[in-house]
């Protein structure tokens, strides 16, 4: 019998450094959460255009903030960039990216031919959200009640030099579920704050 309970999903809106990558691993070690990955998206597009080496898609993506030859002096990070705002965006909308995670979700708990079923899980965190068109993607798929989404802060962290901006609520045309993460290099203290934001959100 399928599963009827609506999928569960959590935002992470934050920039780089806060910790984003830190609280999807406790989402999904520790809160049963899966993980849906739009960056793929964007690495697909950047590695098609510069075709990069196995070897240099390794090492630029150990090291997200190293220049690299093969990407014109551009560093990964900035090279994502390039591929949302100079491709993907222009071709296919300014929530393209949204409805590649949209369409991800519905894959893993839709079904496809063949009988797949439903995850045992429902719950869906997606890293690096940081477009309000991109977050009402989810909202109109799913339902505002059904996403939540974590503002995740550190000191001495912001938005410069990325073409990524906290969500904005008040452009959203629903009321949106959020929380804030203050990130304060206490990896006991940050789980408390992620497991507090999730409370009454899903069981947990």
């Amino acid at each position: 019998m399928r599963n009827k309970e609506p999928n569960k999903i959590v935002l992470l809106n934050g920039p780089p450094g806060t910790g984003k990558t830190e609280a999807l691993k406790n989402m999904t070690r520790h809160f049963g959460f899966q993980e849906i990955d739009p960056k793929r998206f964007l690495r697909a597009v950047l590695f098609s255009v510069f075709e990069p080496s196995l070897e240099e898609r390794s090492a630029m993506m150990g090291n997200k903030e190293t220049p690299m030859n093969c990407l014109n002096g551009m560093t990964f990070r900035e090279g994502q960039i390039w591929a949302s705002e100079k491709v993907i965006k222009p071709a296919l909308g300014s929530d393209a990216i949204g409805h590649y995670g949209v369409k991800e979700i519905k894959r893993r708990t839709e079904g496809r031919a063949g009988g797949i079923n439903d995850p045992l899980s429902k719950k869906f965190v997606i890293d690096s959200v940081g477009f309000t068109d991109e977050a009402e993607c989810y909202c109109r798929s799913f339902g505002y009640s059904n996403v939540l989404v974590l503002f995740i802060k550190r000191k001495g962290h912001d938005f410069s030099n990325d073409s990524r901006n906290w969500i904005d609520p008040l452009c959203m045309s629903g009321e949106l579920r959020t929380a804030v993460i203050d990130n304060r290099f206490d990896k006991f203290l940050f789980r408390e704050q992620i497991k507090q934001a999730l409370e009454g959100f899903v069981d947990i």
